[in-house]
């Protein structure tokens, strides 16, 4: 069966709007992005629910067009009605400053869109280059992360970091998801030793209205002030 080269999934943001305003506010910017569909907008449920596809901006820039232009506090809560996956990324021992985030998207037709940003790479040369791909364990114990074991997905390869920052954005045909959570995503080295720089164990993520929780369990706070919370770590 033949299957469009690029195809559409949908992405709920919480965003924290007060008033109309905000809602006018964020229509006028969105619209001014290509491929950009909203599908939802709601003050009340303080919902955002767009429609994207590999053309368009990735749910992690329109997220910070919203929380640095806009100065809307948004947080990604779902992606996609088939699979979704993520990894927070944390650097190893020797590159405690890397840390990231990276999103998997999956159709019934094994595409997946793959959509990472990570962070911590200002010292990194102007020739340094990395590559990204899955694992075969989710075992992080390692301060070297070796215990990761090899790789057997490629994602990327020769990625250069941009301004410290390493951005990861590509298409994925004939891969299921579901067989990869627990594995690691990991981003290492194209220098002689391969040094692992960073990993995260990929997880199951919510999908549309999947996730409705106002308040984290294990904190007590609000989805908004655990936002600030981790806005501040990396500041």
């Amino acid at each position: 069966m033949s299957v469009a080269s690029d195809f559409s999934f949908q992405v709920e943001f919480a965003v924290l709007m007060k008033c109309d305003a905000c809602r006018v506010k964020i229509i006028n910017e969105l619209n001014n992005l290509p491929s950009v569909q909203i599908d939802e907008i709601s003050v009340a449920n303080q919902r955002l629910v767009l429609r994207l596809n590999e053309s368009s901006p990735s749910a992690f820039e329109i997220q910070n067009l919203l929380e640095k232009k806009l100065r809307l506090n948004t947080i990604i809560r779902g992606t996609g009605d088939f699979i979704a996956a993520v990894g927070e990324i944390r650097g190893s021992a020797n590159y405690p400053n890397v840390f990231g985030v990276a999103r998997f998207v999956q159709n019934e037709h094994k595409q997946c869109l793959f959509d990472a940003v990570i962070d911590g790479f200002k010292d990194s040369s102007s020739s340094s280059s990395y590559n990204v791909g899955i694992h075969e364990y989710g075992d992080l114990s390692d301060t070297d992360l070796k215990s990761i074991g090899s790789e057997v997905f490629n994602i990327a390869t020769n990625v250069q970091p941009i301004d410290g920052q390493l951005l990861v954005k590509k298409k994925i045909e004939n891969i299921d998801i579901a067989t990869k959570i627990g594995q690691s995503l990991a981003i290492s080295s194209n220098n002689v030793n391969g040094d692992i720089i960073a990993a995260s164990v990929i997880a199951r993520a919510s999908k549309i209205l999947n996730n409705t929780k106002k308040v984290c369990a294990c904190s007590g706070k609000t989805l908004w002030e655990e936002r600030e919370t981790e806005n501040r770590k990396h500041l």
